[in-house]
């Protein structure tokens, strides 16, 4: 009985390290699977981090003549008669062709803001490249709920104006702006000229 005993504890202890040990398993399984995800993470927000580098780095400002003062003393009622509020943004995103030379209007976050110094301009365009004293990205929200990224020249005042802004574009679509990512890879975004950029 005492040997019969003995075997079955045995028996019950040997059952108990298998299940501890397939528990001590799962656990590092988890925290591998763990671990492998916040690594990710960590990669892609590097990624974007990147990318939006990229973009600036694209945009250099070069020497130019002082340019006359631009025709954009627009009010705020003026714009907003003049400057249709685009009813879905992924339209200029998909098709910034079909809309070259269309006044539109939208809001958004500001993801980049560079300023030229004096005497300085940046050239963007791919079609007809053209000086602004200064370039925003923007991402504004789509119908369904994603982003769209929008280059914005402007000449204007952009005082106040900070990356993570909201702000609203008064602009005519010039085309698009291309630029190489950091893997190398081009990217495209439209394009736009503002005639009034304004804090929400």
């Amino acid at each position: 009985m005492v040997r019969r005993l003995a075997h079955v504890s045995l028996l019950a202890l040997v059952l108990f390290a298998g299940v501890d040990t397939q528990a001590r398993a799962q656990d590092d399984d988890a925290e591998a699977t763990i671990e492998a995800l916040s690594t990710r993470v960590a990669d892609l927000e590097d990624e974007v981090e990147e990318l939006s580098a990229t973009a600036t780095a694209a945009a250099r400002p070069t020497r130019v003549a002082p340019s006359p003062t631009p025709d954009s003393d627009i009010t705020i009622e003026e714009a907003i008669a003049d400057y249709p509020v685009i009813e879905d943004i992924r339209e200029l995103a998909i098709r910034p062709g079909s809309l070259v030379g269309e006044r539109i209007a939208f809001s958004g976050t500001v993801l980049t803001i560079k300023v030229a110094a004096p005497g300085q301009a940046f050239t963007l365009g791919d079609a007809e490249p053209r000086r602004y004293v200064s370039f925003l990205q923007i991402n504004v929200p789509t119908l369904d709920g994603t982003t769209e990224t929008v280059f914005v020249g402007y000449d204007g005042d952009t005082a106040g104006v900070f990356e993570g802004s909201y702000v609203s574009v008064y602009a005519t679509v010039v085309g698009t702006e291309t630029f190489d990512n950091a893997l190398g890879g081009a990217i495209s975004q439209p394009l736009v000229a503002a005639a009034l950029v304004t804090l929400v």
